[in-house]
């Protein structure tokens, strides 16, 4: 322990003359005038100093090209390992100095440098999130966009404020080479008042919601606002902390702009010199979490949401059966629920409530990645996910079927566009009967794009159906659930019918065949009400090549009082997303239904917990939009302009709905 006197210069001087004769990695200094320094084993080549500057702490930190030095603080020494990060210089060629921004708000401040050995600023992990409009957001999607800057706000916009001036002023020099996101985790924050409050501090940029915290939590900031400025050549982030700082040494305003330095040195392709710099912000302060248990937390929910198509002979790439297997698939498992792509359910939480509901909670999220974060530990007790059990997808998950139908085999090439294919089939039932479930399932799902199921008693029947755009009797498409049909209701079945089913066929590279069928369940008794399939749709569909927001609409009308039951929106790989919308005869109207992530590849039949009624003259107005930009992954040729079609290539716009006419 050294105290000094004298002035500032002094003590750095007689600093810089003690660590010259020693070997050290570690030093650390009390801003004050106490300075304390502990020392271990090997050096940073260099002088570093301390000194005040008027009511400043100036740290001078030396150079040292080829290696990343990072300078941490402390408010206490104590033999504590909590050292916080302050500063990350990138292979510093000159001396650089530092002002500290908080340290005149802190009693003392003990500092330590030493060479960084974790190779870097973290990869960015992908994520998923609404914006205040319900629309979505993620961030690999972004690989147009040299540059992201996402700002963690913390529980409130107003964190952002201070840096608006300079983050507006960035945004207006770099155009569309940057996008801006801001990010809030206050888990039961209402989006209309965050509309109110992000408009009053005139932030025309998306502001995302966090409400499990976990992508907060995954960015690991220290204080509130923070920047993480991620380049989408290699999902790196290359700068993180403070936008800028500013430190009054009451002779002088030092100004940092270290986010404006660090986007022009990575627009410049020249080495990002401050890789972190300390924002002045309020400490994050997150939720946390207590211990987690595989065998009591974390078995049981994949057991709930995954195994079931997790599970051997069902359509899960792989079986999650076990802790090894978990372990085994723990980074696809966080890549996959961080994106929002597992479990798979797409509808905003915003509107509606659903019976088949397969997300998980935020409670839920948070606790799956927080201990995925902590190294998947297995820890004490029994491995349920080693007796769970799921029936095959092949297996009548409803139970063994009254009747079961299946059309002819079906050869299907290797290659190639298979037309639609039209195969009658008869009903086996010889009289009238009312059905309370019709459950479609492919022979061979590889290649089994759609299966629709009219039901005809006369030949007029099938182009009234308009090939499938203007309802069906039943039907399999990917992500569809077996169900019976809603409580009170049934399809009719009158003897002498037949049964078209509308087969679709992809090709999977080899030579195979199909064999479809339907079970039948027979009601026991005559339902209340007939359970009807409609839709909205529009087939003037004309996309423009590359356009990422091609917006469409469709209506239909209900023309007698009637009870609605299910929702689904239908389009091809190019869907974006698919909303559906009440506009009721008084003049009001509320959104039913809102699904900003539309996946093709899981075509749900969205069952609303309570059934809505719907009067005469009702409307169900369906608005989406299609995405045919590069960025759209699953897009078959983003350089095609896009019109109405069968095939998977091309496009539709459907909006099924179930209901029945009240009683």
């Amino acid at each position: 322990m050294w105290r000094s006197e004298g002035g500032g210069s002094a003590r750095a001087t007689k600093v810089s003359e003690l660590m010259m004769q020693l070997n050290w990695k570690y030093r650390a200094f009390l801003a004050g005038s106490l300075i304390s320094i502990q020392a271990v084993a090997q050096s940073v080549a260099g002088q570093v100093t301390i000194q005040r500057e008027g009511d400043a702490i100036k740290v001078g930190v030396p150079s040292a090209k080829g290696r990343t030095l990072v300078l941490e603080a402390q408010e206490f020494l104590n033999n504590s390992p909590d050292w916080n990060p302050v500063l990350r210089l990138n292979s510093p060629e000159s001396a650089r100095s530092y002002y500290d921004p908080v340290c005149r708000v802190k009693p003392s401040r003990f500092y330590r440098l030493s060479e960084a050995v974790d190779g870097g600023l973290p990869w960015a992990d992908n994520f998923k999130l609404l914006d205040l409009e319900g629309r979505v957001h993620e961030l690999f999607y972004n690989t147009n966009v040299p540059a992201i800057l996402i700002l963690a706000a913390g529980e409130s916009l107003q964190s952002l404020e201070p840096v608006l001036p300079e983050i507006n002023a960035l945004r207006d020099e770099y155009g569309d080479q940057i996008a801006v996101w801001a990010i809030q985790c206050q888990p039961s924050a209402d989006r209309a008042a965050l509309k109110k409050e992000a408009a009053a501090l005139g932030i025309d940029f998306p502001v995302l919601q966090d409400p499990s915290q976990v992508v907060t939590w995954n960015l690991k900031p220290h204080s509130f606002p923070e920047v993480f400025a991620v380049r989408s050549s290699d999902w790196t982030h290359f700068y993180q902390g403070a936008v800028e700082t500013s430190v009054d040494t009451g002779e002088a305003l030092i100004q940092n702009h270290y986010l404006r330095e660090a986007l022009g040195q990575h627009f410049s392709e020249e080495t990002v010199s401050v890789e972190m710099a300390e924002g002045t912000g309020e400490t994050a302060q997150l939720e946390t979490l207590g211990p987690i248990s595989y065998s009591d937390d974390i078995a049981p929910m994949i057991a709930t949401h995954c195994v079931r198509c997790h599970s051997e002979g069902n359509i899960g790439p792989f079986a999650l059966d076990s802790y090894e297997a978990v372990l085994q698939n723990s980074f696809l498992i966080k890549h996959q629920v961080m994106s929002g792509e597992m479990p798979p359910w797409h509808a905003d939480d915003l509107y509606g409530r659903f019976t088949n509901e397969t997300k998980l909670s935020n409670q839920e999220k948070a606790t799956l990645i927080e201990w995925l974060n902590r190294g998947a530990e297995r820890g004490e007790g029994g491995d349920p996910l080693e007796i769970a059990s799921v029936q095959p997808s092949e297996d009548w998950i409803l139970g063994e079927p009254d009747y079961v139908i299946e059309i002819p085999k079906q050869e299907v090439p290797s290659e190639g566009t298979v037309n639609y294919r039209y195969i009658v089939v008869p009903s086996p039932i010889p009289n009238d009967v009312w059905l309370d479930a019709a459950v479609v399932i492919p022979g061979n799902a590889e290649v089994v794009h759609h299966s629709l199921v009219f039901m005809i008693t006369d030949p007029a029947d099938l182009f009234a159906a308009q090939g499938g755009l203007a309802g069906f009797y039943a039907g399999y498409v990917p992500g569809l659930d077996a169900a019976r049909f809603p409580d009170n209701t049934g399809k009719f079945l009158p003897k002498d019918a037949a049964f078209v089913f509308q087969q679709h066929y992809t090709p999977s590279g080899k030579n195979t065949t199909d064999v479809t069928k339907m079970g039948l369940y027979v009601a026991k008794t005559q339902p209340e009400m007939e359970l009807r399939t409609t839709a909205a749709f529009t087939i003037d569909i004309n996309i423009p090549k590359g356009h990422r927001d091609s917006p469409m609409t469709a209506t239909s009308r209900i023309e007698e009082d009637s009870w609605l039951y299910e929702l689904s929106p239908h389009m091809h790989y190019r869907g974006k997303r698919f909303q559906f919308e009440a506009l009721y005869p008084d003049g009001t109207s509320e959104i039913l239904l809102s699904t900003p992530d539309y996946h093709f590849d899981w075509q749900r039949m969205y069952r609303l917990a309570e059934p809505k009624f719907m009067p005469e003259g009702t409307r169900i107005r369906c608005e989406g939009a299609f995405d045919n930009s590069p960025q759209n992954r699953w897009n078959p040729d983003p350089n095609q302009r896009v019109r109405f079609g069968e095939q998977s290539w091309d496009e539709m716009f459907i909006g099924y709905f179930n209901y029945a006419v009240a009683r």
